[in-house]
């Protein structure tokens, strides 16, 4: 055993056993007797199990107690060192032996101890340890010894009073005469201020007139004075603390409020929530563990909770719990005790109903502690009447907001708009809204138990339904205006100035369908909705919105232009996302009936952009490209430049489909020498894929097909990283699907292939992009063919197509001719899928020739692919032809003349002898050679 005279050392603490105290730091740490004889006990012999029995003796010498007791006594000691918190462990339980403290113990000789210290720092007991403000700490004792007076601001429940506490435990000892304590919160008369701290520092003083014997009596006195609760009595507390700080000249002030004193030489320190996991993000335990809201739930969960353990499981609820509760510690803490009574994931939605949940703090607490509700009920007697209305009202808004919204949306027939954003300011003072003016703009924002707790007032009034129109079209203005700045403003700029808004836009829209009843402006705000969605890639809440506003036209007085772009924002959406359907078809139809309706070159343009859309998902190519110059023609003729050079994009695309390769890279690399300021198009227009993946994905696959291959290939991989750089389901997933999977499997990289097909499927799969999730699986499906053919030795038929959709289907025609139909190879003969014509036709050749078609037949079928690769400039095609022949001809005694078909086409290639095509061809004339 270790000499119990000294000090015995672990993590941050000190346990002196002669003198019964444990201290964390500088700071005493509360524990009972009994439990510091059984952690005293425990230390002695580190490492050692120390038997249930012998524990039991050593706290309760003369006593028979049942096991219950040490368990409890050991919870106590657990709780208090914050073991198994951050990683720390103290304390081992051995079944069916006993206990074993396992931490590293330092033994040394000099005791140290609380002694005169702890004598002079009067501070109320901290019955748990506080969490994630150790680097604010540091700061405003920095901070308190040059000022001299230091007041923490902060809402109700942010932990002002725990963190002042132990700032004032950690410095209090610095003092001569230490540190005094006086809590404001029971104190109703403003005269009785001076007395309160009369007493607490120990002096007597006269009920008329106090303060003058007060500063008298502190004048010598080098000293830490808390005062805490000070937001009811400002006045009388910022006098009195204005005497001191100039009368006292040693005297160091701490203050808590929910708004400063507003007085000569005062630093503010305003106090947030702990820090939270960001919305979607993924952790481990450990990870979410370095968040400090995260921290206090889990070490308050397990004091309530013995068996709670934080696994993996448990991250997801525990962080949606601590975001939604805004990281407030007495939120937290509130929740965290109802681990007993629910499931996790129960807690976490269960918060809607929070005044109810989150009850039954600690009793030893003030009662507007022991509640989320009594604690934002005080904040709120406190107010004028004025700031209670405004505060109720400002409840509709769901985010952030800055003055002018505030103003227009608040003001009604009863407030001026100076009048609400001057209580605005007022609360953001009194620490009821936030303030974040790190921007162009200040903005407000309600933390949500304070906007659900003003919700609840503002339903108890006539002004709900007045304030809720009031809202929903204050959000379609600003929403009508953001698609005036979508040409002007960076993609970037533009997201990050309206994505903030994404709750008020639901929540407006909701109304209107709801209990607004008014379907007019719920599709007003919805056609608002689109390019905000679009942006944040909330594709498919756009598609089922959308939807929802299409079915509620019937009946409705909506404006045709509204119908119109909805039927072709939901029609180019949902072709996006699932897909070509009759649906589809309809719903571009009605939007072109309702443009041309209305007339006017303008509408003109999102007739074509729409019918574009259409046309090209069906793979009606020509189609597509008369629609591509009617739009350049009509953008022209509005002067829409930047419309015009979107149809540059929109015929490169189509070139490139109809096999005029060389002209699609020259159209593409016009869109893309374009400035960006005159590329950005109409918030609604359709398909405002990146210019640089859409354009660059057409000059990578036309660069192929012209037989540049390892300019393809870099280009490719470029387009990739642009796309996995995005934000966004949809650029990344096009060029995935359409030029990355593609061009990798051609040149024979299955093992890329793989990769790509499972990366498409998982962000198709995260971003509900259901179309992108069946391109996966088709490739998925190739790849599995593949391997069976290998497996086999031959190429079979394939029973059932993965999809109808006619671009699939030509894709999955170039990848494994087993898909091939015979209505494909007619298509392919008439030039319908220009841009693999020549392949489906050599393909089906092979298959032909493997299922004992004439000779004559499958020479006629590879010849009249070699004529459309050619005239299309499609070496790559070409090359593929070329080889079939080559063997064909070389089955049948043709060597010569093979070599003749294939060597001139083979060296035609500057780049790419490592693919597939061209290592098959190299090997073909070596042998013949």
């Amino acid at each position: 055993m270790l000499d119990t005279v000294g000090t015995l050392c672990f993590g941050p603490f000190r346990l002196l056993p002669n003198e019964k105290s444990l201290l964390e730091g500088s700071r005493p740490v509360r524990l009972g007797s009994r439990a510091l004889d059984i952690l005293i006990g425990l230390v002695e012999r580190a490492g050692e199990v120390v038997s249930k029995d012998e524990l039991i003796a050593r706290a309760w010498p003369d006593t028979h107690v049942e096991e219950a007791n040490l368990r409890v006594h050991l919870s106590a000691i657990r709780k208090v060192l914050g073991d198994g918190v951050g990683g720390a462990q103290y304390i081992e339980n051995v079944p069916g032996r006993g206990y074993r403290f396992v931490a590293a113990v330092d033994h040394r000789e000099a005791p140290g101890g609380p002694s005169r210290r702890a004598q002079l720092v009067e501070l109320p007991a901290r019955l748990t340890r506080m969490v994630g403000r150790d680097d604010i700490l540091e700061r405003l004792s920095e901070m308190l010894s040059k000022r001299r007076l230091l007041t923490i601001v902060g809402s109700g429940g942010v932990g002002k009073t725990t963190a002042a506490v132990a700032l004032a435990e950690a410095i209090g000892g610095n003092y001569a005469d230490g540190a005094r304590f006086v809590d404001l919160a029971s104190i109703s008369d403003a005269s009785l201020v001076p007395s309160a701290l009369a007493v607490a520092v120990g002096v007597a003083v006269p009920a008329k007139g106090p303060l003058p014997n007060l500063v008298a009596f502190l004048r010598p006195k080098q000293l830490l004075i808390v005062l805490d609760n000070c937001e009811h009595l400002i006045e009388p507390v910022a006098e009195l603390v204005e005497a001191i700080h100039l009368g006292a000249r040693d005297v160091h002030l701490l203050a808590t409020s929910r708004e400063p004193l507003r007085v000569e030489g005062e630093y503010v320190h305003r106090l947030t929530g702990l820090g939270c996991p960001e919305h979607h993000r993924t952790c481990t335990p450990a990870e979410a563990l370095t968040f400090s809201a995260v921290q206090l739930f889990v070490e308050r969960a397990g004091m309530h909770h013995e068996a709670f353990r934080f696994e993996q499981p448990d991250v997801p609820a525990v962080c949606e719990i601590c975001r939604r509760l805004d990281g407030m510690p007495l939120a937290v803490e509130l929740a965290a005790a109802r681990v007993e009574m629910f499931p996790l994931g129960e807690l976490a939605s269960r918060l809607d109903d929070r005044f109810a949940l989150l009850t039954g703090g600690k009793r030893t607490a003030i009662a507007r502690h022991q509640t989320l509700w009594a604690t934002l009920d005080w904040s709120y007697s406190l107010l004028t009447t004025t700031e209670q209305t405004v505060l109720r009202r400002l409840s509709v808004f769901r985010a952030s907001f800055d003055l002018d919204s505030a103003a227009a949306c608040c003001a009604l027939d009863d407030l001026e708009p100076s009048t609400v954003a001057a209580s605005v300011i007022s609360l953001a003072t009194k620490s009821l809204l936030t303030v974040d003016a790190s921007g162009d703009v200040t903005l407000f924002r309600l933390l949500e138990s304070t906007r659900i707790f003003a919700r609840e007032q503002l339903l108890a009034t006539v002004d709900a339904p007045r304030l809720n129109r009031s809202h929903a079209e204050l959000i379609l203005r600003i929403f009508r205006a953001a698609a005036e700045t979508w040409r002007e403003m960076s993609p970037q700029k533009w997201r990050a100035t309206y994505a903030r808004l994404t709750d008020d836009m639901r929540a407006a829209i909701d109304w209107a369908f709801g209990p607004g009843d008014d379907a007019p402006l719920g599709c007003e705000i919805t056609n608002a909705f689109g390019p905000l969605a679009y942006v944040l890639s909330l594709i498919e809440e756009m598609r089922s919105r959308y939807q929802l506003a299409l079915d509620r036209i019937p009946g409705a007085a909506v404006r045709p232009v509204t119908e119109m772009q909805i039927n072709f924002v939901l029609a180019s959406v949902t072709c996006a996302s699932r897909g070509p359907s009759p649906e589809v078809t309809r719903q571009f139809a009605r939007g072109a009936e309702l443009a041309e309706r209305s007339g006017g070159d303008a509408h003109r343009i999102e007739t074509c952009a729409g019918l574009w859309v259409g046309a090209h998902a069906a793979a009606d190519y020509p189609v597509s490209e008369q629609m591509a110059y009617q739009l350049r023609e009509a953008a022209t003729r509005e002067g829409d430049q930047a419309s015009a050079l979107f149809a540059d994009r929109m015929m490169a695309i189509t070139a490139h489909h109809l096999g005029q390769h060389e002209k699609a890279r020259q159209l593409a690399q016009r869109a893309l020498d374009a400035p960006q300021n005159l590329i950005r198009l109409r918030a609604n227009a359709p398909l405002q894929i990146d210019r640089q993946i859409t354009m660059r994905a057409v000059i990578a696959r036309s660069l192929w097909l012209e037989g540049h291959i390892d300019p393809a290939i870099d280009l490719i991989r470029s387009v990739t990283e642009r796309a996995l750089g995005f934000d966004h389901a949809l650029p990344l997933c096009y060029a995935l699907s359409l030029a990355a999977f593609p061009i990798a499997f051609w040149i024979g990289d299955m093992q890329q292939a793989r990769e790509l097909a499972h990366l498409l499927e998982v962000h198709g799969m995260r971003h509900s992009t259901h179309y992108y999730t069946l391109w996966a699986k088709a490739y998925r499906s190739v790849l599995a063919l593949i391997d069976r053919d290998q497996g086999n030795g031959s190429t079979q038929p394939v029973d059932d197509r993965p999809s109808q959709d006619p671009r699939m289907i030509e894709m999955l025609c170039t990848m494994h001719p087993g898909f091939i139909t015979p209505a494909d190879v007619k298509r392919a003969d008439a030039r319908g899928g220009a841009w693999c014509a020549a392949e489906v036709l050599r393909a089906h050749a092979e298959m032909a020739h493997s299922q004992g078609r004439p000779r004559e037949y499958v020479e006629g079928v590879l010849h009249r692919s070699l004529q459309i690769a050619r005239e299309q400039g499609a070496r790559s095609w070409e090359l593929r032809t070329s080889l079939s022949l080559a063997r064909h001809l070389t089955e049948y005694g043709s060597r010569s003349r093979a070599l003749e078909v294939l060597a001139p086409v083979y060296e035609g290639f500057d780049s790419g002898h490592q693919t597939s095509d061209l290592r098959a061809a190299a090997a073909f004339l070596d042998a013949g050679r």
